[in-house]
């Protein structure tokens, strides 16, 4: 090989290099982000989170509202099952006492099964129900202890938990769906602020046939939600209700028919938290949710509607009627 060539060959088995002489090995550019390319990553990011993070939390809320609507209806369709069975719909509440809406009694031996309680049998609750003593009292609040049936009452029931109320976690005694005991501003008893009503179709003592809701059963709410339920968190031992909590039935004060509400005030028109403070009039007027803008009922035929919170007034407190007589157009 001619030596004053600037190329060296050197060939071993079948590959042959070259190497310039004189030449310096290039350096490979590093690989990776620098400072300013990152930031840039991470303010892009940020930006696809802020715009994604509304819509993931839309979606949620849309599955819980489902869920929700799920659940009412199948409470509503539970009470048919009664219905056929027993040919007419549950009692709101029993209670032994005959006067004064059933609530001026004694609270340890006067109150008896809810309508939450007297449905299990025909929602698959029969091991359930068998717990129960129906000729007992049924305690209204955990603390009510002397009351015959406390010793079952007070454990968690999914079936009557709406998913979006953070304050119906899984270990939680309390109740969000309440029979509508009636509507309008018309009462038939008070106490202070609580309110019976006995125009609706789930109320103290109530004997409610489908022939007696001449409105139609499309235009009656049965069921609707509430998130104004007496809750644990404000009263752990004495005064928070159960989902199987007995009518609050006192004969000096403080009566309350629990799980029941009246179509009067608006929809979610009560900004009361339970969880820190116990307004007990409240749960009996003002229906509510924790979906934005409404809440979910179930009406006398068992559908499932979402009533908005602007609704007219007028028309919502009909349609807790089962006679008004009144047109009941929903916007």
């Amino acid at each position: 090989m001619n030596t004053s060539t600037a190329l060296l060959q050197c060939q071993s088995n079948n590959a042959p290099w070259r190497f310039l002489i004189g030449s310096k090995p290039r350096r490979e550019k590093p690989s990776g982000f620098t400072l300013i390319e990152l930031l840039v990553v991470i303010a892009i990011i940020g930006v696809l989170v802020g715009l994604l993070l509304p819509a993931v939390q839309q979606a949620r809320e849309a599955a819980r509202r489902t869920a929700c609507g799920n659940k009412i209806r199948q409470l509503a369709v539970a009470i048919h099952n009664y219905e056929s069975g027993q040919k007419k719909l549950p009692a709101g509440g029993i209670t032994t006492v005959t006067g004064h809406c059933g609530l001026d009694g004694n609270v340890s031996a006067d109150a008896r099964a809810p309508w939450t309680v007297l449905i299990l049998p025909y929602m698959e609750g029969q091991q359930l129900f068998d717990r129960y003593d129906l000729t007992q009292a049924f305690a209204p609040m955990k603390g009510s202890t002397s009351a015959a049936n406390h010793g079952v009452q007070f454990q968690p029931n999914t079936d009557y938990k709406c998913p979006s109320d953070v304050n119906s976690s899984g270990d939680v005694h309390t109740i969000n769906y309440f029979g509508c005991q009636g509507g309008g501003t018309s009462h038939a008893c008070a106490y202070s602020d609580r309110y019976v009503y006995t125009n609706g179709v789930l109320f103290p003592n109530s004997q409610i046939k489908f022939k007696d809701i001449t409105d139609g059963t499309t235009n009656v709410l049965l069921l609707g939600e509430s998130k104004y339920g007496l809750h644990q968190a404000a009263s752990p031992t004495n005064n928070s209700q159960s989902w199987d909590s007995g009518l609050r039935v006192y004969g000096s004060c403080c009566q309350i028919p629990l799980g029941l509400c009246a179509a009067r005030d608006g929809i979610n028109s009560s900004t009361h938290d339970p969880a820190t403070s116990h307004q007990y009039g409240v749960l009996t007027r003002v229906f509510g949710s924790n979906h934005p803008g409404g809440g979910q009922f179930a009406k006398a035929d068992a559908s499932v509607t979402f009533l908005n919170e602007s609704m007219s007034l007028d028309v919502y407190r009909l349609l807790g009627q089962r006679a008004s007589g009144g047109v009941k157009q929903i916007d």
